[in-house]
């Protein structure tokens, strides 16, 4: 600040370690309230710290919960560029009790043109950076962060997360490194949430159940980064509109639970054989519509992707090596088209769904190929009020010798599509049409009615077997199945 007063415009620091004292009120206003980001190393507007790797920040060891080692507050123009900035998590006084979540070790607050390049932020009680506002959404005094670039800086072992944003739009996060986030060291726990960067704005209803934003956070791109070591999940958008993940090469999940018009494209996951990869929804709301999951490549997980709630467009995504490739729970009004399922573990699933409801769902063009059931639903749309729900199957490739098993399930149409090995099995099942398939089964039937079945239409199939399997079996208890002429048996 003495060098701006100065009219210098960048401050260059190479070989310096010191600790900074950034935990006490140094105001000698009437005013001595706490503020985390007016009592860190302050950055003025139209200002440059550039720093080296040979400069480290420490925070002095404190015992308070809210705290900043760096802090950019309602200035602009700023650039920072290299350096080590330590959060202190190591040497932290957690004895005055509580979760100690909230010293970060960069805090971006009603900022706006600023770029943070090639920074280190390391260990820090809670984040390693907060991007946020001052004021609320619906005040006239609320100044949001805005046009923000954090690009190539490294966050490793911060405490609760490694980024946190909670206001702000026109922020782009791109080839960033994000490690260990959440994780335990020797001598401290991770604390919640324990990602690698969380989009987390907050919003609640007033007593006519109209959404009252405090925090807005939109406009946000996350591209080309890493995320690697992360006790939670990778990325993750709680509550954030217009948020698209592109291009990153991950470790853990990228979840949403509340977004809007918001991507997850062409990421690259590489899991351990745990997890889902990409969670899509979770809890219902009218807020959650027009999203896209496309050309995303996963690999070695318990599901690749769960998706939820409703208006969700999964595409062109490739799925290797995960126990199930797609499952979904109580979804309306989305398409699954174009992906490529291929798993060799032994209990592996393509698509799945049970104990659950979908409607107006379209699932086409698809490459399925696993070992132990292609697409199995059990208990679809089979309770009161489900009844008119509908789920199209078409124009899909299933090319394992596993089967496709509709159990306790209602309103499916499977059109179009082609078996290569596997048949079809339906158990208790109710309003299907299967039309115009290619089944060529050499494990079971062609298609196999097993105890109870109503209202069933098998029109114009090309149905192969091999040995002692029938094209078509009935079980004593079906009623209502129509298997006319049309079809063909070799």
């Amino acid at each position: 600040i003495q060098t701006k007063n100065m009219g210098i415009t960048t401050f260059s620091i190479d070989k310096m370690d010191a600790y900074f004292e950034v935990s006490k009120v140094t105001s000698t206003t009437s005013n001595q309230n706490f503020y985390a980001t007016v009592e860190s190393v302050n950055v003025p507007s139209d200002f440059n710290l550039v720093m080296t790797d040979n400069t480290h920040l420490r925070t002095f060891p404190n015992g308070i919960k809210n705290y900043a080692l760096l802090g950019l507050r309602e200035v602009s123009n700023v650039t920072i560029t290299g350096g080590n900035l330590h959060g202190g998590r190591d040497d932290h006084d957690y004895s005055s009790g509580g979760s100690h979540e909230w010293g970060h070790v960069m805090k971006i607050k009603a900022s706006s043109d600023i770029t943070i390049d090639g920074v280190k932020m390391l260990r820090g009680v809670g984040d390693g950076m907060s991007i946020s506002a001052l004021g609320h959404g619906f005040n006239p005094d609320y100044l949001p962060s805005h046009d923000i670039i954090i690009r190539n800086c490294t966050f490793d072992l911060n405490r609760r997360s490694n980024m946190s944003i909670t206001d702000g739009y026109n922020i782009l996060i791109e080839n960033n490194q994000f490690l260990n986030a959440g994780k335990a060291t020797n001598l401290s726990e991770g604390a919640t949430v324990g990602m690698g960067l969380n989009i987390e704005a907050y919003r609640s209803r007033d007593d006519n159940g109209n959404f009252v934003y405090w925090e807005r956070a939109y406009d946000i791109t996350i591209r080309n980064n890493i995320e690697k070591g992360s006790r939670g999940g990778g990325f993750g958008i709680s509550i954030g509109e217009k948020i698209t993940i592109e291009g990153n090469d991950m470790e853990k999940s990228i979840s949403y639970l509340f977004t809007s018009d918001s991507k997850i494209i062409n990421n690259v996951f590489n899991g351990k054989g745990t997890g889902t990869a990409i969670v899509a929804g979770g809890i219902e709301s009218e807020t959650i519509e027009n999203n896209l999951i496309s050309g995303n490549q996963i690999n070695e997980y318990t599901t690749g992707i769960m998706m939820y709630d409703q208006d969700i467009e999964v595409t062109n995504n490739t799925i290797n090596n995960c126990i199930n490739g797609i499952n979904f729970k109580r979804i309306r009004d989305c398409e699954i088209t174009g992906n490529v399922i291929n798993s060799n573990h032994q209990s592996s699933k393509g698509m799945g769904a049970t104990l659950t409801h979908a409607n107006n769902i379209l699932i086409e063009n698809n490459e399925i190929n696993v070992i132990k059931d292609q697409l199995l639903f059990v208990h679809l749309n089979n309770k009161a009020g489900e009844e008119n729900n509908n789920v199209i199957i078409q124009n899909n490739n299933f090319l394992s010798r596993s089967k496709v098993t509709f159990s306790n399930s209602k309103g499916l149409d499977f059109n179009n599509n082609n078996l290569s090995g596997g048949g079809m099995q339906l158990l208790n099942a109710s309003k299907i049409k299967l039309n115009s398939n290619t089944i060529n089964s050499e494990v079971s039937h062609g298609i196999h009615l097993r105890e109870t079945n109503s209202d069933i239409a098998i029109n114009s199939n090309a149905i192969s077997v091999t040995g002692s399997y029938k094209c078509t079996k009935t079980d004593s208890g079906s009623s209502l199945v129509d298997i006319p002429d049309t079809n063909t048996c070799n």
